[in-house]
């Protein structure tokens, strides 16, 4: 009887082990899922920002920004590229006239709400803080990416430029007021949707499936999962050395970008403030 029982525990012992690998298998492909979802999603808003900058390069402003949008609603709330895409909105309100620049200003508060030291944002918003007399914002903003960056040029341009008019102004000048427009209302990126769930429903089938043969043999399913496992690993591999090239490619297309970008607003800033000055002599 005392052998017996003693049987029964370890057998319970090891039912209740396999049990608790399967499960800690069953988490670790849900994980590896979840992860492969969010990649595809990623590359997807790749291809969207590729596509708004070619846009915004023929200056089509506004197309530019319905696929930076749509980029943005595809990537996790927090992800690094939606500083980068909300600032690319923030240069398509202001390339649209002044009227347009507290949506620009909105959109670089948002940026720098996931990349709160992130100049490129920080400097267009001193630039519609200028242009709408708010001299004291501006110039908060260029002072914190000077601290960043001492040597940026456009910072120190801004700057410059900003303490001359606040001592030609005086402290008593009358300021634009900020409600030009109402601000739109942006949803946050949206759940992942629903081929997350077929394949979660797939992934269950298989499973039971797996369950099934273990009855016939389970040194079978162990050959077959062992097998799986492997190719999953070479895949992820492969998957992993494509996704670094790729991602050192587009990082390379989107410096250079970003190069031509502010080579262009910097000639319209420039342009402006020449036309200012001149207008301002003949008065």
């Amino acid at each position: 009887m005392g052998k017996q029982s003693g049987k029964n525990k370890k057998s319970h012992g090891e039912k209740s082990g396999e049990s608790n690998f399967r499960q800690a298998k069953a988490n670790e492909n849900s994980a590896r899922t979840y992860d492969k979802d969010t990649a595809v999603f990623i590359l997807m808003s790749q291809e969207l920002k590729d596509e708004g900058n070619r846009l915004f390069q023929k200056r089509d402003y506004e197309g530019a920004m319905l696929k930076y949008e749509k980029a943005i609603k595809l990537l996790p709330r927090n992800h690094i590229d939606v500083s980068y895409l909300r600032s690319n909105m923030a240069a398509c309100h202001m390339q649209l006239g002044i009227t347009e620049y507290p949506r620009a200003i909105h959109e670089c508060n948002l940026a720098l709400e996931v990349t709160p030291k992130y100049s490129k944002a920080l400097l267009k918003r001193a630039r519609c803080y200028e242009a709408l007399n708010r001299l004291d914002l501006a110039l908060r903003d260029v002072g914190t990416v000077l601290k960043i960056e001492p040597n940026n040029l456009m910072a120190i341009e801004i700057a410059e430029r900003v303490k001359k008019t606040i001592e030609r102004q005086g402290p008593r000048e009358n300021e634009i007021p900020m409600d030009l427009v109402p601000l739109p209302e942006y949803l946050e990126p949206p759940p992942l949707p629903q081929p997350k769930v077929l394949k979660e429903k797939a992934r269950k089938k298989k499973s039971n499936n797996v369950e099934e043969k273990r009855v016939d043999g389970k040194a079978e399913e162990s050959k077959d999962e062992k097998g799986r496992d492997e190719k999953e690993s070479e895949d992820e591999k492969g998957r992993d050395e494509k996704e670094s090239k790729d991602e050192k490619k587009r990082d390379e297309k989107e410096r250079k970008d970003e190069k031509k970008r502010d080579e262009k607003e910097r000639k319209d800033e420039k342009g402006r403030h020449e036309k200012e000055s001149k207008d301002e002599k003949k008065r």
